[in-house]
């Protein structure tokens, strides 16, 4: 049975069994502050119709800077970097100078975790590989857990690869962040964006992972971070993600569109409560944030 209803931001409560070496069994909270996309952000965006909403990445960094001194954090992108933007875009498509004062620009958002969207791997002339490979290196904490690297030489595969799974500490708990690719974010791409990299089922690679960190008690609580840019409850889309992700406690997901078509952020719960999924999508405000308030027990 699945809930569904439509918020602006939004109270989790998760039961959580403590991996072992994770302390005391004790209530914890933190929050996600999670970015839907930057597209547009680097200059104006449209007209805000709500008082403090974003308007230019400035203001957005300052935000999420102020934010932060609220409650324990994790930052993440789920959304695109440059969409339609043409500042971002023209310093994208440079040179490695010019990307260099884009990821200058970018480390003030302080990014924990990112997930490539459809802009990244549309640049023209193919610059998407120097571009990733440089953000990725960066401000800009890029992953990718769901995709194959060919046998021949691939840099920017194999670091997305490498980077797809991140844990952070936060309020004394153990988060994996997974980041995953959905199939719609590069249907479109150039061949030449895509290192000749495979994109694998996302749902099965964070079953798979997650499987791996709760057998090895490296996580506490995994989180699945995918860009979706598909429609929400097709058969690539984030309503089916989150039923097949099984052992993900929370996904958060980048859309194309709200789930409910209206704006605001989108509240789905799976089994009963235990699983959680948060959609993201473009809107007057591209800041959401998600408070976490864990109920942990100890392990054994």
């Amino acid at each position: 049975m699945v809930q569904h209803r439509p918020v602006i931001a939004t109270l989790l409560t998760l039961s959580v069994l403590l991996a072992p070496g994770a302390g005391a069994a004790e209530d914890r909270s933190f929050q996600i502050l999670a970015v839907g996309e930057l597209s547009g952000a680097m200059v104006p965006m449209r007209c805000a119709k709500e008082p403090g909403a974003a308007t230019t990445y400035a203001h957005l960094a300052a935000r999420l800077a102020a934010s932060r001194d609220e409650a324990p954090t994790l930052t993440v992108l789920s959304g695109g970097l440059l969409g339609d933007d043409p500042f971002s875009r023209y310093l994208a498509t440079r040179g490695a100078a010019a990307t260099r004062r884009l990821d200058d620009l970018l480390a003030y958002a302080a990014l924990d975790a990112a997930v490539p969207g459809t802009g990244e791997f549309s640049l023209p002339g193919g610059h998407s590989v120097p571009l990733l490979s440089q953000l990725s290196e960066g401000a800009v904490p890029y992953g990718a857990l769901n995709i194959e690297c060919p046998a021949t030489d691939a840099p920017l595969c194999r670091a997305l690869l490498q980077r797809g799974v991140r844990i952070h500490t936060v309020a004394g708990l153990r988060i994996a962040v997974l980041s995953l690719i959905g199939p719609g974010t590069v249907a479109s791409a150039d061949p030449r964006n895509m290192d000749h990299t495979a994109i694998l089922d996302p749902a099965k690679t964070a079953t798979e992972a997650a499987a791996r960190l709760r057998a090895a008690g490296e996580a506490d609580l995994i989180v699945a971070l995918v860009n979706v840019d598909s429609e929400a409850d097709a058969p690539t889309g984030a309503v089916a993600f989150a039923r097949a992700a099984a052992g993900v406690d929370l996904v958060v997901a980048g859309l194309g569109r709200n789930l409910n078509g209206r704006a605001g952020l989108d509240l789905i719960r799976f089994d009963g409560g235990q699983r959680f999924l948060v959609g993201v999508a473009p809107g007057v405000d591209p800041l959401t944030r998600i408070r976490v308030h864990v109920t942990a027990r100890e392990n054994g």
